[in-house]
């Protein structure tokens, strides 16, 4: 049996009516106060990001969804974000310092909407059971579905959710994020033996500069060529940190704004490369003329992008000289 106009809930979050003081005059008598700008306390507390994945059955990407300018995103954020929050805030004897949802990023086909819980503080509290505590309560507590004679997916906002697939990442992240700009994700990849020469683990060496910008580059056609539209048209840079004697690739690739994309997505832009060869029974990818292999995610941080450098054209010229 197929869903059929759902009727959407949504319920509310009320705000805190403000009481504006009344504007006295003072009296001829008054003795005379010079005028103070008040200040804004900045709070230097630590909040505390539950980042959460679902992928969804009702929903096809588009760029809007990742614009959260964009009727589309308000429209599918408030409703989402609504259910989250009658979900916890019912329940905040178990999650007293929850502060509210967001959805960060859409991404992967079909589309996950991935999200974050925020927590003004969890001092004195085991994380992890923080962590599975707020995604057992939405599986729980979520309304239920039918669809396409598929049982119980969940139905949040008015987004069909998938219960396979769902995964869930803990992160603490300033109360100021936006002093970052960027995002980097940090890969390590092994190169085929036969590949490495000595003199690449000296950065100063002519021989790193030209195998960091050629890997660099070849890193940078990957993800521009990307079908991740967010993912490509986020790229800023590629920077290769150390060729290793243990034969291990040191690199980063950073993306524009603080929206996390899934580290399991940023992996899989290299592993469904198709051009890889099969080197003593291990596949390897060619990348900058070297062949490299690779088994894990890698891990991100975030970082102003001001500060980041990609390596110069490293190769020499000469001009021949007039007779």
């Amino acid at each position: 049996m197929q869903v059929a106009d759902i009727t959407l809930e949504v319920t509310s979050v009320s705000t805190t009516d403000r009481i504006m003081p009344t504007p006295t005059t003072p009296e001829p008598s008054s003795i005379p106060v010079t005028p103070t700008t008040p200040t804004t306390p900045v709070s230097t507390e630590t909040t505390f990001f539950i980042r959460i994945s679902f992928q969804t059955m009702n929903l096809t990407y588009s760029d809007e969804l990742n614009d959260k300018s964009s009727t589309l995103y308000k429209k599918i954020n408030t409703l989402f974000c609504s259910d989250i929050d009658r979900i916890l805030r019912e329940r905040l004897e178990r999650f007293p310092t929850y502060m509210q949802c967001q959805i960060d990023v859409f991404g992967g086909q079909p589309p996950r909407v991935n999200f974050s819980l925020q927590f003004q503080d969890l001092t004195g509290t085991d994380r992890r059971t923080v962590k599975e505590d707020a995604i057992a309560t939405i599986i729980e507590h979520a309304r239920r579905a039918d669809y396409v004679g598929w049982l119980a997916p969940l139905l949040i906002g008015n987004l069909l959710i998938s219960m396979e697939g769902i995964t869930v990442e803990f992160s603490t992240v300033p109360t100021t994020p936006n002093i970052y700009n960027g995002i980097s994700y940090n890969y390590t990849f092994y190169m085929y033996r036969g590949n490495y020469t000595y003199d690449m683990a000296d950065k100063t060496s002519q021989r790193f500069k030209e195998q960091a910008y050629l890997f660099c580059k070849d890193v940078e056609d990957i993800f521009l060529m990307s079908g991740l539209r967010n993912v490509k048209k986020r790229y800023y840079g590629c920077v290769v940190d150390e060729f290793r004697p243990n034969l291990e690739v040191k690199f980063r690739v950073i993306l524009r704004d603080i929206d996390i994309v899934r580290v399991s997505t940023m992996f899989s832009i290299f592993a469904f490369q198709s051009e890889q060869v099969l080197l003593d029974g291990v596949s390897y990818l060619i990348v900058g003329g070297i062949y490299v292999a690779f088994d894990a995610d890698p891990v991100y941080k975030f970082l102003i992008l001001e500060l980041f450098t990609t390596h110069p054209y490293p190769f020499m010229t000469t001009t021949p000289s007039g007779k």
